[in-house]
């Protein structure tokens, strides 16, 4: 089982679903690898949805933070 899952970061007080960024996270945790504290009812994916989320949309301190902990594992 992949421990890490993703976590949409939703923009305060937003009613519609529109994601502004999307973190990785361990799963079941509301914090990204990048340290950001995120909403724990955020939209959840598969790591593997990471390949179809858009450059403008991902975390490049959360993308930045997994490929260092993939390589060292």
């Amino acid at each position: 089982m992949i421990p890490y899952e993703l976590r949409a970061e939703h923009h305060p007080g937003e009613l519609a679903l529109t994601r502004r960024r999307w973190h990785v996270v361990r799963r079941g945790r509301v914090t990204g690898l990048c340290g950001l504290l995120l909403s724990p009812v955020g939209e959840t994916g598969p790591l593997a949805a990471w390949a179809e989320v858009t450059q403008a949309l991902r975390c490049p301190g959360c993308w930045k933070a997994y490929r260092g902990r993939a390589a060292a594992a």
